[in-house]
């Protein structure tokens, strides 16, 4: 179903087929729209607000440029935070020239505070996360094996801005964990898999064939 939006400047021109809407994400939303017809596209630039008059640019996504055919689009806001944005769309042309869509009004059930921004694994069974919080607070670590049982807790204060800590693997069997982080009533599950010692696996193999002989 076309809505019927079309946008021209002296040799550019684009006719959305669904305007821009949102649904909520785990942190912040995901934005989607999708256009008909595209000629001399260049970009949609995502514009963010928090009053529904002073937008800002939080991000850009490239477009199809000459297009016949449908095209769909999508961007995730990841903001810490956000109760209600207001959302618009500024297509760029091929020439600079620019257009700006109607603005599109979310809101969450669920505010996020805290979230994993960052895990890497090390060696020994050791992974470092990284977590960001806009607030501080106790925050409860648990680690569950592949069965759901609990076989590590702790709790810890969580500050403000970036928070890292080591999860240790290092004595668990090889195997899928779930690492469970909980602040108040909100919780965030990052999943880690633990491989199997290389080394050890040479120890064992070495073993064997010497028990050949």
């Amino acid at each position: 179903m076309l809505f019927g939006m079309s946008w021209q400047s002296l040799q550019a021109s684009i006719i959305y087929d669904e305007p821009i809407t949102g649904e909520e994400y785990s942190v912040g939303f995901k934005l989607k729209w999708s256009t008909a017809q595209e000629q001399n596209s260049q970009s949609f630039v995502i514009e963010r607000s928090f009053d529904g008059t002073k937008f800002t640019d939080i991000g850009t996504v490239e477009a199809a440029g000459n297009s016949d055919q449908g095209q769909s689009y999508s961007f995730t806001d990841l903001e810490l935070g956000l109760e209600k944005a207001y959302y618009r769309l500024r297509q760029v042309d091929l020439d600079g020239s620019s257009n700006l869509s109607e603005f599109v009004t979310l809101s969450k059930t669920t505010v996020h505070y805290f979230m994993v921004t960052h895990k890497e694994a090390l060696e020994n069974g050791l992974f470092e996360i990284t977590l960001e919080s806009i607030k501080e607070g106790e925050m409860r670590f648990l680690l569950n094996n592949a069965m759901g049982d609990i076989i590590q807790e702790d709790r810890q204060p969580l500050n403000y801005g970036l928070n890292t800590m080591v999860v240790n693997l290092e004595f668990e069997a090889p195997g899928f964990y779930s690492a469970v982080f909980k602040v108040g009533n909100e919780l965030e599950t990052l999943f880690l898999k633990r491989e199997e010692d290389k080394n050890q696996k040479k120890n064992v193999a070495v073993k064997k064939k010497s028990r050949g002989f």
